[in-house]
């Protein structure tokens, strides 16, 4: 078996250089469903995280329900209705034709094409692998054309017990034991537009992952970050089809001011003459004219 463990940019380019080289063997051989090697405009579906998108190849070619592919298993009864424990083993309540696509500790999707319709297929972790885990997932559609065809789990009652998985139309909550596997398929993928996923997983998940291939002998692994991705079918790469055109600002050129010259009048101060003051007049300082000074004297007689 030839497994690559690469990640979504990688995946990307390793796709386009094959084009140009014209590779058409191994994992990107063209299936139902997978990218064209003619250039026609074939719908193909992408897993989009972020501003990656990485083409699919989807698994299964149209003969086999997904019911058949996963083969979900539960104990076998006795015609009393009990469980039947020489039959039953440990990992029963699980999938046994994933077992080529299990990894211990890690959640694994792939895109299915059955029989009925195309399916995601989820796989959590690997029978027998010795640890439990939980995982919890949300699922937005476009046009909410979606049904679980298989739950793993999906029993409920006597003589099995009480469920420990809850399965509605747009999230799923996962817990499983160290000997068995949990997962699913929901079908109809064929009618969306695009399927938004965000998952939430325990601690002792060490990764989720999109698996890309034709068959268990050969496929691409593709590593996600535990944050929201979408599955979109498509006819063209849609990281391609919505990148924005760049917007150019056109310069600002401020025209230059021109302030007038301020010219300042001389200003001319009349010079300021001071009038002399009159000083006061003083007595004048000369003789009076005296009378006359003799008297006329006769001699006697």
């Amino acid at each position: 078996m030839s497994t690559r463990r690469i990640g979504a940019l990688a995946m990307s380019a390793l796709l386009v250089m094959s084009v140009f080289a014209g590779f058409t063997g191994g994992a990107l051989a063209q299936e139902s469903g997978n990218a064209p090697d003619d250039g026609s405009t074939d719908t193909m579906y992408y897993v989009q995280q972020g501003n990656t998108c990485t083409p699919l190849e989807t698994f299964g070619d149209g003969s086999t329900t997904v019911e058949e592919f996963y083969d979900y298993r539960i104990p076998e009864l006795n015609d009393d209705g009990t469980v039947n424990d020489e039959t039953y083993p440990q990992h029963d309540y699980s999938s046994y034709g994933t077992e080529a696509f299990q990894e211990s500790q890690h959640s694994r999707l792939m895109v299915y094409e059955g029989a009925e319709g195309v399916s995601l297929v989820v796989i959590n972790d690997e029978l027998d692998d010795g640890n439990p885990a939980a995982a919890n997932m949300t699922f937005e559609m476009s046009e909410n054309s979606l049904d679980w065809a298989v739950m793993d789990d999906d029993y409920s009652g006597e003589p099995y017990g009480t469920p420990d998985d809850e399965f509605a139309s747009d999230r799923v909550y996962w817990q499983w034991n160290g000997q068995r596997t949990d997962g699913g398929a929901l079908r109809g993928l064929e009618s969306e537009d695009s399927l938004t996923i965000t998952p939430e997983l325990s601690e002792s998940i060490e990764g989720i992952e999109f698996l890309s291939g034709s068959s268990a002998d050969d496929y691409d692994v593709i590593s996600l970050e535990e944050s929201e991705f979408t599955v979109v079918r498509s006819t063209e790469n849609p990281c391609e089809t919505d990148t924005e055109e760049p917007t150019t600002e056109e310069p600002t050129t401020e025209e230059p001011t021109t302030e007038e010259p301020t010219t300042e009048e001389p200003t001319t101060e009349e010079p300021t003459t001071e009038e002399p003051s009159d000083g006061e007049d003083g007595d004048d300082g000369g003789a009076d004219d005296g009378g006359d000074s003799g008297s006329d004297g006769g001699a006697a007689p």
